[in-house]
């Protein structure tokens, strides 16, 4: 690989506010303190490093160097360049790295090339000047905490290209404060909800979202929701520490749950999963933490000393509930196999294997494979025992999945049972 260093001013079109109409400078001076590129092997150029001490407040980026096409900047290219101004990226730029501007205060003015597809991490994160931008249609995805933070407050348009946008994207900025005051349901590009902290009470997604971002709900105080029919995907922690959030039905036009999806969901006791076939990221569900105290992990330190961490439990008091021979119930045989993990920052994690119930058992009361009158009796003996209602007890007897045994399944179990005699079946 070939490294170049910027040797002339004038050829690399950089203006800059605080030398305004200068002459080329020696390249010595642009050597001790100047702007790092290479030509990479197909013969193309990355931006590598503005230093932080850099005095340039106005740059231009040229679109050659040294006969080279300028087609990327390099991650932290600029970060914390805090006297920057502006930046002008020529349209020979596909590709802005993570964090290329992250911490430049000052920086108020900056263009995206319409050949970016996407906005990395972090890549504008604590820019506290920058207030507009446009983004181009050419934009498909953009990253976790990309704007966070900045006092981005005018966004031109976030086009229906982008299908992917990361977890806090636009947190504590001004652009999401005026959109929640809109709808407390922040939805952005191509029907990516990208924020609900504001929702409280039972909330309906609406049949436009297509995706749950990441974090989307983290915090807020949800007590139920209903999921649209174009929801296809729940993005990593989407419902974290939603903690009156009690029942979840997830439709099956839902593809795949991110990991922690519900992680810190205290009062959740019945999570349903329709599709056979969702793809499930990691653990989804974690429940009451049990802490047992510091222990002496089966390793040592570079000196030889034991490393001691923690040691918690996590108990899911609830039922998970998915067809039989669902990704849902590989999911909770995997966590039977192997439902622990070591943080070696923190400690062991143990997660307990959740209940599951197959939706196809539901009825089964006496698990005996047969859902007939001894079913009936058996739930019916258990209601009265229980003076009319049971909370959060065995998944079969729970036939609309409410998270309670109650009258209403009796009458299902009922209802269930005079129509398999009125077909034909046996009782």
């Amino acid at each position: 690989m070939k490294h170049r260093i910027f040797s002339a001013l004038t050829a690399l079109c950089l203006i800059s506010c605080t030398a305004a109409a200068l002459p080329a400078l020696p390249a010595r001076a642009l050597d001790a303190g100047g702007l790092t590129y290479e030509v990479q092997e197909d013969d193309t150029v990355i931006i590598k490093r503005l230093p932080r001490s850099t005095t340039i407040k106005d740059l231009t980026i040229p679109d050659t160097i040294d006969g080279y096409p300028v087609t990327a900047i390099g991650q932290d290219a600029f970060s914390y360049c805090t006297a920057l101004r502006t930046v002008t990226i020529p349209e020979s730029v596909t590709s802005i790295g993570k964090y290329a501007f992250q911490g430049c205060t000052s920086l108020s003015g900056v263009n995206i090339p319409e050949g970016v597809t996407v906005l990395k991490t972090a890549v504008f994160y604590r820019c506290t000047s920058l207030r507009t931008l446009t983004i181009p249609e050419s934009v498909t995805s953009i990253g976790a905490s990309a704007f966070s933070r900045s006092s981005l407050s005018s966004v031109t348009v976030i086009p229906e290209s982008v299908t992917c946008i990361g977890e806090f994207a636009f947190y504590e900025t001004p652009y999401l404060t005026a959109r929640q005051e809109e709808d407390p349901l922040v939805v952005v590009g191509n029907g990516i909800l990208v924020d609900g902290t504001a929702c409280t009470g039972d909330v309906i997604i609406p049949e436009d979202v297509t995706q749950i971002a990441g974090y989307a709900f983290y915090g807020s105080t949800l007590t139920g929701v209903s999921f649209g029919g174009g929801v296809e995907g729940i993005g990593r922690d989407a419902f974290k520490d939603c903690k009156s959030l009690r029942c979840v039905t997830i439709p099956e036009n839902v593809t795949s749950i991110g990991g922690e999806a519900f992680f810190g969901c205290d009062s959740l006791r019945i999570l349903t999963v329709l599709s056979p076939d969702c793809s499930i990221e990691g653990v989804i569900v974690d429940g009451e933490e049990t802490f047992h105290g510091e222990y002496a992990y089966y390793g040592f330190d570079e000196n030889g000393a034991p490393l001691d961490r923690y040691w918690y439990t996590y108990h899911f008091p609830g039922v998970l509930y998915g067809h039989a021979g669902s990704t849902l119930e590989a999911y909770v045989k995997e966590r039977e196999a192997a439902h622990n993990a070591f943080d070696p920052d923190h400690g062991y994690y143990d997660y307990e294997t959740p209940a599951f119930t197959a939706i196809e058992d539901l009825g089964d009361v006496n698990a005996d494979g047969e859902k007939d009158v001894l079913d009936l009796v058996n739930l019916q003996k258990r209601l009265v025992r229980a003076h009319g209602t049971v909370y959060y007890s065995n998944g079969r007897y729970d036939l609309n999945m409410d998270g309670r045994i109650d009258v209403c399944d009796l009458t299902l179990l009922r209802r269930l049972l005079v129509q398999r005699t009125e077909e034909g079946g046996a009782v």
